[in-house]
Formats: structure tokens, C-alpha cells, sequence
């Protein structure tokens, strides 16, 4: 799932970076960056290391939705499958279930 997921985000990530100058992400969604951002997210998923890459997949998702405006269903279908938080309300308890571990 994770391989698939970044490959769907290779596709999106060429579409973000061929935005003329974004407001923001700039340096992080090029064509230049793509090495490091879809490349070593390969990387990772190839070596095994699918945790490490789920947290870079979704930050880089991110970025380029913003980039591209883009407030299609596959973003939040992206964090439910690769996060398992399938809405805000997940994404409130899970925060609410970490805080409630912290030390107090």
C-alpha cells in the first residue's frame, strides 16, 4: 500500500512542481527536489523502512495540495490509508489518547 500510495504521489508531485513559482514550498517542490522527496521515499519503502517513508509521503502530499489547491478526495484518502485516521474526528482522538499518555 505504501509503494502504491507513493507512486500515486510521484504523479502529483510533477504536477505541483511544474507550478511556476508557488507562494510557498518553493525550494521543496521542484524538479530538482524530486530526488529526494519521491526518489528517497523509494528508498526507504524498498529497503523496508515503510514507517519512515509514510511520514515524508503525507508531509510532501501536503505540501503539494496546497500548491495545487487541490481539495480532492485523495489526500484524506491517502492519511486514512497510510495513517489510519480516516476523518478529523480520528485525527481528535488519537490526539486526545497521546495527550492522555503524556506525563503529566
Amino acid at each position: 500500500m505504501v509503494a502504491r500510495r507513493l507512486e500515486e504521489l510521484a504523479a502529483v508531485f510533477d504536477r505541483a512542481a511544474a507550478v511556476a513559482h508557488p507562494p510557498f514550498f518553493s525550494a521543496d517542490i521542484t524538479p530538482a527536489a524530486r530526488p529526494v522527496a519521491i526518489d528517497g521515499n523509494r528508498e526507504l519503502v524498498g529497503r523496508g523502512d515503510h514507517r519512515e517513508a509514510v511520514f515524508w509521503i503525507v508531509a510532501t502530499a501536503a505540501r503539494c495540495r496546497m500548491i495545487l489547491r487541490d481539495d480532492g478526495a485523495w489526500f484524506p484518502d491517502l492519511v486514512a490509508d497510510l495513517v489510519g485516521l480516516p476523518d478529523p474526528a480520528a485525527l481528535l482522538a488519537r490526539r486526545d489518547r497521546v495527550l492522555a499518555a503524556l506525563p503529566r
